[in-house]
């Protein structure tokens, strides 16, 4: 037989190419990644700027804890910590909510946005009960976390809470 006649069997396989190799990779990916890094960066910096009044609002709050303790002046403590409690929601709810609260309202306030109820039921009643009295005998410790709790958790879509004073 001559290859003539079957002209096939003179062919060679057919040779698949080499893959492609992983390393460089198309300039397009170079692009993406420095999309996503600049899309990770803007996001942690978002949500440092979302929690940093918390962050600002507990070391001043320490700094409070920390001059009751050199100085011993619970009225002091309170009147400061409560002032500090009005700040901190004046940066996250809105100025017409906030602002008039005062007395047992301001202390429901705090119980629905802290989902608690250590201020109207608990060792936070002082902060308008007390706060103001020459000599008031209170566990400055247990109010102290109370405020510290509430700084670190309270929520604004866990806001049921409709003051009479708002214009509806």
């Amino acid at each position: 037989m001559s290859t003539a006649a079957y002209p096939l069997q003179s062919l060679r396989d057919i040779h698949a190419m080499p893959a492609a190799p992983w390393w460089p990779p198309a300039p397009i990916w170079y692009v993406v990644a420095a999309l996503v890094l600049c899309a990770l960066l803007v996001t942690i910096y978002i949500l440092y700027r979302r929690r940093l009044y918390r962050l600002l609002a507990l070391r001043k709050l320490n700094e409070i804890y920390h001059h009751f303790q050199t100085h011993h002046l619970t009225n002091h403590y309170l009147q400061n910590a409560n002032q500090l409690l009005r700040r901190t929601a004046l940066v996250t709810y809105p100025h017409n909510l906030v602002a008039a609260l005062h007395g047992r309202e301001w202390l429901k306030f705090l119980d629905a946005t802290g989902r608690t109820l250590a201020f109207t039921r608990g060792v936070g009643r002082c902060l308008s009960e007390q706060a103001y009295q020459k000599s008031p005998d209170i566990d400055i410790h247990n109010v102290h976390r109370t405020i510290q709790q509430w700084i670190k958790r309270h929520r604004q879509s866990a806001l049921p809470y409709k003051s009479q004073h708002r214009k509806e």
